[in-house]
């Protein structure tokens, strides 16, 4: 009799789940013996193949400090505490600061007032900060592309 199977394994950052057929022929009551089907080891043999990417994400040059956590110690609204980001997030920031004429703890004590009025918090701050830098940059880009 044919079983489905969900198999999951990790792989390169990614999670991969796979409904695999077995045939199960069951022997003298007691022994089962499993074989996989050849489409499963086809998904397999698929699943290691390389993949072309035609454009690359790394910029010509790229450089690799932006991508190093860094922690600083940030009021928000008059408490003190320590947020840990890459140093692109630090710079994205500071950009955001120059741009309203004040300085970073300004901005995130921004971020934060508003995320608690509008969304009554945010359990993990620093996602929320990435995230804000991210659309930022995304709105950015919008706004360069909309005046071409």
């Amino acid at each position: 009799m044919a079983i489905k199977t969900p198999i999951m394994f990790y792989t390169s950052g990614h999670l991969f789940v796979f409904e695999y057929f077995f045939w199960c022929l069951k022997l003298n009551d007691s022994k089962v013996t499993v074989m996989m089907l050849r489409s499963a080891e086809r998904e397999l043999k698929l699943l290691h193949r390389e993949v072309e990417i035609r454009h690359d994400p790394f910029v010509e040059d790229f450089n690799m400090t932006l991508a190093q956590p860094h922690s600083k110690s940030v009021r928000l609204n008059g408490l003190a505490t320590c947020l840990r980001l890459e140093n692109v997030y630090w710079n994205i920031l500071s950009g955001i600061a120059s741009s309203n004429e004040c300085s970073v703890n300004a901005v995130l004590s921004y971020i934060d007032r508003e995320v608690h009025l509008r969304y009554g918090g945010v359990k993990n701050f620093s996602g929320l900060i990435r995230v804000v830098c991210v659309a930022h940059l995304l709105k950015g880009d919008c706004l360069e592309n909309s005046h071409a």
